[in-house]
């Protein structure tokens, strides 16, 4: 699906809008990006951009390959085609070395180590960076997220559903990413907490010109925060365009729980 840009020449709707990009190319772009596990196939052939410090939702049905796309792009799954950052490729390397590119995943689940204290989980979080800078990444952190400041002795397994939601994308945080992957950031949340949090990842994004890409089950929340929004079925992104276009109120299995 294409749109007309100034001087009519032809944009696609997966595309940054113009003027957003990080200079004239966008930060991530990802071209034919297949994988799965083992012999099953889940992606057949992925196609977006992302320009720094866009937020950007995808949408679908359970099962669509939507958590496999981010697990592709942070190197936790083996992927074909191509995913460049600022020009780097990507795929085939390590997902510690692609953490040092620039790329922090928060996966569904969180994925905190419950015993540590939330101290040490954001200092894992900032293990790979300079030892000279991770004082300052700590405070930038808690600046974003006051509420952790008064848990940092306290064991991440006993904070609330969202203080932890805050802590694993605050530990994400600590390793100054250019780009963001959030798989389900509102499940499990209570509705003032999940807001919250959106409020400070386009705070974020603002701020720090870090594209974010994220998985989200709650449609309307995700339209209502992102600047665009694409829909993926069957491992492939079918339609996209701005958060709130005409499509997507056409799609009502976009809008029921769960998905």
């Amino acid at each position: 699906m294409t749109v007309n840009g100034p001087g009519d020449h032809p944009r696609s709707l997966f595309d940054p809008p113009p003027g957003t990009g990080n200079g004239p190319a966008a930060l991530l772009r990802v071209h034919g990006l297949r994988a799965g596990y083992g012999p099953a196939r889940v992606l057949h052939g992925v196609d977006l951009e992302l320009a720094a410090g866009e937020m950007v939702a995808v949408l679908g049905p359970n099962g669509a390959g939507k958590t496999t796309m981010l697990r592709a792009l942070s190197g936790l799954v083996r992927g074909r085609g191509s995913v460049l950052l600022d020009g780097t490729e990507l795929l085939g390397r390590a997902p510690e070395e692609i953490v040092r590119l620039g790329v922090a995943h928060v996966p569904e689940g969180r994925g905190l180590f419950a015993p540590l204290t939330v101290e040490e989980n954001l200092r894992i979080g900032a293990h790979l960076r300079p030892a000279n800078e991770r004082a300052e990444d700590m405070r930038r952190v808690l600046a974003w997220f006051p509420v952790l400041r008064a848990h940092l002795s306290q064991p991440a397994g006993t904070l609330s559903g969202g203080e932890q939601q805050m802590l694993a994308v605050g530990r994400a945080l600590m390793t100054r990413p250019r780009l963001l992957l959030l798989d389900e950031p509102s499940r499990g949340l209570a509705p003032v907490a999940t807001r919250r949090m959106f409020d400070v990842l386009r705070a974020v994004g603002s701020h720090d010109r870090v594209a974010m890409l994220l998985v989200e089950q709650d449609a309307r929340l995700a339209l209502e925060f992102t600047s665009r929004a694409l829909v993926m079925e069957s491992g492939r992104l079918t339609v996209g365009g701005p958060a709130g276009w005409p499509q997507a109120g056409r799609r009502p299995s976009l809008f029921r729980p769960g998905r």
